[in-house]
């Protein structure tokens, strides 16, 4: 530590500064993703339900090979636009 107490606050500042950027970029670089399973727990409507809406696009979800996967930001964006 040195003798003046502010440049001790100003590096203590920046490295806050510097653990905040790092929690916030690494929380918006990956959406969390589900399974069917566990989209359908999420919307609580029951799987094949769940499925025969993302077969329709009817829901917010991407094939990969024959699976559906859900985006969790989406899906919740998608029950409040039906809650109207």
């Amino acid at each position: 530590m040195s003798s003046n107490p502010f440049q001790d606050l100003t590096e203590r500042l920046d490295r806050i500064e510097e653990l905040i950027v790092t929690v916030s970029t690494n929380n918006t670089d990956t959406p969390e993703t589900l399974n069917l399973s566990q989209a359908s727990k999420l919307c609580q409507i029951s799987a094949s339900q769940m499925y025969n809406l993302s077969r329709k696009q009817l829901i917010p979800s991407s094939r990969i090979g024959n699976r559906y996967v859900f985006i969790k930001t989406d899906l919740l964006n998608w029950l409040r636009s039906q809650t109207r």
